[in-house]
């Protein structure tokens, strides 16, 4: 499944994959070359300010969720190995992102817009702000964020609260990924940046959630798909069907894309998914698609 995930972000991004790691596979990195995929040790990019600051104790413990016990710690441990990975190897303009987001576009098609910004997330929810894609243009542009999540504790750590209280601390300067196009009634912060991205939509989770389902740890085992109820989608999150619904569009060379279709049938595409109930060939462009129009 992972490989699959790789190998469509080659598709739709020709630029260099960076892939930190502890433990992989021998043939799947043998599979991905010639993917531009540049595997990291995490040895290398370990870092010794987030081993200073923090400990496990500093985050809460998923003991129900196997295998992902650590799972907010690592979540907020991995914008210190990016600063670490940046500075190993000089880069500039990242887009970051985790590993159950699928991309239908090339990020960089936005890079004229993203290099004029010092960090670029979305906004999630009231106190949550989505950080599953990210763009950090420098080292340098990362170490307030960074500070930020070095000083926040509010009794739960997690890098979603951290990222609203770094974006309320900024007075909210930085840009967001738009989730929707411009509407009255939801909260601003959904759609601030909509203008400069070219009527693209970017999804933090909530598309990919009511869409492809939330983490079956939530539903008791069960797939919930476009299901409102399901973990409280209706009540947490905005209600983005209530403005418009995904629809597939099969275009030249047999990939199925996803579009935002407004109530008014303007077409919206949609950058990436993210997909929380980790169903990720069910989302990938060459999964044939029930939902397509013409």
């Amino acid at each position: 499944m992972w490989l699959s995930v790789l190998l469509k972000h080659a598709y739709f991004f020709k630029g260099s994959i960076y892939l930190i790691y502890n433990d992989i596979d021998a043939e799947l990195m043998k599979k991905l070359e010639g993917c531009s995929v540049i595997f990291v040790h995490y040895d290398l990019v370990v870092s010794k300010r987030f081993n200073e600051k923090f400990n496990a104790s500093n985050f809460h413990f998923c003991d129900k969720l196997e295998g992902r016990e650590q799972l907010f710690m690592r979540s907020y441990e991995r914008f210190y190995l990016l600063d670490e990975l940046m500075k190993l190897y000089s880069l500039r303009n990242v887009w970051f992102m985790e590993i159950d987001i699928l991309l239908y576009v090339d990020p960089g098609k936005f890079l004229p817009v993203l290099e004029t910004k010092p960090n670029v997330y979305s906004y999630h929810r009231q106190g949550h702000f989505n950080t599953g894609i990210c763009f950090i243009r420098s080292t340098e542009d990362f170490q307030p964020i960074l500070e930020s999540l070095d000083s926040f504790s509010d009794g739960f750590r997690s890098e979603i609260v951290a990222f609203n209280y770094h974006y309320m601390k900024l007075e909210k300067k930085n840009c967001l990924f738009p989730l929707l196009m411009p509407v009255d009634e939801v909260n601003r912060l959904y759609y601030k940046d909509f203008s400069e991205f070219d009527n693209h939509l970017f999804d933090g989770a909530i598309m990919g959630m009511y869409y492809f389902g939330i983490d079956t740890h939530h539903t008791n085992g069960k797939l919930e798909i476009k299901n409102p109820s399901a973990y409280g989608i209706k009540d947490k999150f905005l209600n983005v069907w209530k403005y418009g619904d995904l629809k597939w569009k099969k275009n030249e060379a047999g990939h199925y894309l996803p579009y935002y279709i407004t109530m008014d049938d303007v077409e919206l595409p949609v950058v990436n998914l993210h997909i929380h109930s980790k169903n990720l060939i069910a989302a990938v462009s060459y999964t044939e698609k029930s939902d397509t129009y013409e």
